[in-house]
This record gives structure tokens, C-alpha cells and sequence, in this order.
């Protein structure tokens, strides 16, 4: 427990050092409030995060209900995917699952650790609790809004940009650099799901 840092919620939270060891490939993932959207590993975005003491010596045990993904726009309980087990001898667990989420963030992901009771971020640095550690996987989501479900009010959202006849990154699902049929489809795959 170094210091204090602000994430966007302006939520002060103290830091925890770790890093990604393996590096991760950058990228754009639907996700979905009930937590069907495709994995990372389908999408070749799996990670591995390493969690360390201040001095650089791994933790181990870590169970993965106390590691999580979080976002500005989390949802659901704001823990968007745990890894798939605890941490290991060096410190490491991966992610590799679907996602629970909304809305299009900009932004990437950060993680957090549950440690004696308290929420921490994931720090490279824990004299400074700086900079966070952050996942470049860029989230897009049915539930446009980010409130939880895909309801009638994302699908006027998805309308209005769908209708428009512009390129809109918040509903090109696929990624493909269109927001077409397919697209379209993808949505109506997802309309009424809810927080699982």
C-alpha cells in the first residue's frame, strides 16, 4: 500500500505493482452485458498479468475471484472478466474469456486486485502509482448506453448510426471498418440480453 491515485470515477484507490509479461496484442472486442460475446483467446487478445510485491517478488495465490478487468464505463458490478485461476508461483494469471460489458470505451482497460480488503489498481510503477497497468483491447458493445441491457434505447442509437450511411467504430461489431448487415445482425443477436 504505496499511495493514492484517480482513476475517472474520481474513486481514490491505492496501488498494487504488476505488469503484463507477455506483452498484449492490441485490439477491439464485442462484449456483452450477459457475458456472450466471442473470448479474448477466439479473438487471439489472451493476456497474462503478473502481480508483484514492491520489490518486484511475485505473489502467488491470488485467487481470480480477487483479480478483475475493469473500465471508465464498467458495468455489471464493474468487474468485466476474472482470469481464468488464481496466480501462480510467479505471480501470473491469464485472461482469456468473453466479456461483461457496455457502451464503446475509448479508453483501455485497467486491472485491479483485491488485496487485505481493499480494491487496487495494477501499478507499473508503486512509488508513484504510476502509470496503470493497461490492457489495449478496445471494448464495443451492443448496450450502447452502458446501463446494463440492450434495449430499445441502443437500438435507436445503433439506428441513427446505422441509417446514417457513416462509419461509427461504437457499432462496427466485427471490425471489419463498416457498420453494415452484419453488424445489424451481431445487434439483433444480443437485443434484450441483460447482466448476467
Amino acid at each position: 500500500m504505496i499511495g493514492p491515485v484517480s482513476i475517472a470515477s474520481g474513486q481514490e484507490l491505492v496501488c498494487q505493482r504488476g505488469d503484463l509479461p507477455s506483452g498484449v496484442v492490441e485490439g477491439v472486442i464485442l462484449a456483452c452485458p450477459r457475458q456472450d460475446g466471442p473470448s479474448l483467446i477466439d479473438e487471439g487478445l489472451e493476456f497474462k498479468v503478473r502481480i508483484l510485491r514492491p520489490n518486484g517478488t511475485p505473489i502467488s495465490g491470488i485467487p481470480a475471484t480477487d483479480i478483475w478487468l475493469r473500465s471508465n464505463e464498467s458495468i455489471c458490478g464493474g468487474r468485466i472478466l476474472i482470469p481464468n485461476g488464481p496466480t501462480d508461483q510467479y505471480g501470473i494469471t491469464s485472461f482469456v474469456g468473453s466479456l461483461r460489458a457496455g457502451g464503446c470505451e475509448e479508453s483501455q482497460m485497467y486491472i485491479m486486485v483485491r488485496r487485505n480488503g481493499r480494491d487496487l489498481i495494477l501499478v507499473e510503477n508503486p512509488a508513484t502509482c504510476t502509470p496503470p497497468v493497461r490492457v489495449p483491447v478496445r471494448v464495443v458493445s451492443p448496450d450502447i448506453d452502458a446501463d446494463g441491457d440492450v434495449d430499445s434505447v441502443d437500438r435507436e442509437k445503433f439506428d441513427d448510426i446505422y441509417y446514417s450511411g457513416s462509419y461509427h467504430e461504437c457499432a462496427d461489431y466485427n471490425g471489419d471498418g463498416s457498420v453494415d448487415n452484419e453488424d445489424l445482425l451481431i445487434f439483433e443477436q444480443h437485443m434484450g440480453h441483460v447482466c448476467s
